[in-house]
């Protein structure tokens, strides 16, 4: 299940690079290892992307990563 989701949200920022929603769900991917592997870099990534578009959660989860 979470394979096809990530497939999905990739397939989203393919489209739309700046998608908030779509960077944040992969950043909890990556941060995660649903269906990828850990990988805090790749996290930190889509979690910056995510909060250029002022994403809350990205915001703290970024914050998170800084520390």
């Amino acid at each position: 299940m979470y394979f096809d989701a990530a497939q999905w949200l990739r397939l989203a920022l393919s489209h739309d690079p700046n998608h908030i929603e779509a960077n944040f769900l992969l950043g909890v991917f990556y941060e995660q290892g649903l269906s990828v592997d850990v990988n805090h870099e790749h996290a930190f990534k889509y979690y910056e992307a995510a909060s250029k578009g002022q994403h809350p959660k990205a915001l703290t989860k970024l914050g998170h990563l800084y520390y």
